[in-house]
């Protein structure tokens, strides 16, 4: 009976979803697990009795949380580890080059060094990334629904300012817009309000906020902030637009836990993580949130800019 149980537990692939967050008050990682791992079970070509998929979270501040966790998990010798954030993704690239990483990543995976090319990633890795270079776009958007905007605020986190192809985005929105771009630096919601509060915030007539650190720490407190600006706010999530009433320019990947769980399924019957292109945006969304324009002008964008928006939210 042992035997015949030690060969069972051979033949079970055993796939760990790994998570890391802040607090353990945070949700987020076991709802996301929740949702990839509904996405495997509804694949073809997958045997339940035969997959285990396991969630495990590091949780704390620094990398110390999560690369003790990834230690654990990489001397566990999972069949492919889950990388569900950059620093899981980090973590797990600097642990192990024998076990498939099945990543999401918001940075340039190419730049950062997790894939040698999209369409063949040429290492055990593989995934999909939502990173598309659409700063000027955003910009250019942002100016088409306030044609008056000469001054634009750009909060950013350090790790944008680093990514290459930043700053000639913002070089040739400026030339082509004819707009001054403001640089603030925010990694959390009390460097927001000084910023909020600077002499050079007083001249800014729009802001934009890409995804980045002040957003992710505490996403309602930041999304409130920038409402009670009372000026014209782009986002790069839809979302964000929904709840605060500003506009957003999103580069989507349609059903990112049904692209993970497909490639899981080709790691698993064999497929070279190698080989395996990673998935990148293929649309992009303009979104506008009219609540409350009609309480102020200042608010309301172009109608040209209406027509064209993908999703309206709210009535002006």
């Amino acid at each position: 009976m042992e035997g015949a149980q030690d060969q069972d537990a051979e033949r079970i692939q055993r796939v760990v979803y790994v998570s890391y967050v802040d607090t353990a008050q945070d949700g987020r990682g076991q709802a996301d697990f929740v949702k990839f791992k509904a996405a495997v079970e509804r694949q073809q070509g997958i045997d339940p009795t035969a997959l285990s998929i396991d969630f495990v979270e590091a949780v704390g501040m620094g990398t110390a949380p999560i690369m003790a966790t990834m230690r654990a998990v990489v001397s566990s010798r999972p069949s492919v580890i889950v990388a569900s954030s950059h620093v899981v993704l980090e973590a797990a690239k600097a642990l192990t080059q024998s076990i498939p990483i099945l990543f999401m990543s918001h940075s340039d995976p190419i730049e950062l060094g997790h894939v040698q090319s999209i369409a063949a990633p040429g290492v055990n890795r593989t995934g999909f990334t939502f990173y598309a270079p659409i700063t000027a776009k955003s910009l250019e958007l942002l100016c088409k629904a306030y044609p008056s905007t000469k001054v634009v605020g750009f909060v950013v986190d350090p790790s944008i300012l680093e990514q290459s192809g930043f700053a000639e985005e913002i070089r040739r929105a400026k030339e082509q817009l004819n707009i001054r771009i403001e640089l603030f630096v925010a990694i959390d919601q009390a460097e927001l309000a000084r910023v909020l509060r600077s002499p050079k915030a007083q001249d800014i007539d729009a802001w934009y906020l890409p995804l980045s650190d002040v957003l992710w720490t505490d996403t309602e407190a930041a999304v409130k902030m920038m409402a009670e600006t009372r000026k014209p706010v782009m986002y790069d999530r839809t979302v964000l637009a929904r709840k605060t009433g500003g506009l957003s320019y999103e580069a989507r990947v349609p059903d990112p836990f049904g692209i993970w769980a497909k490639q899981l399924v080709l790691i698993l019957h064999g497929a070279n993580p190698a080989t395996i292109p990673v998935e990148r945006p293929s649309s992009f969304e303009l979104a506008i949130n009219l609540d409350g324009v009609s309480r102020d002008r200042r608010l309301q964008p172009s109608k040209s800019i209406l027509k064209r928006a993908d999703v309206i939210f709210g009535t002006p």
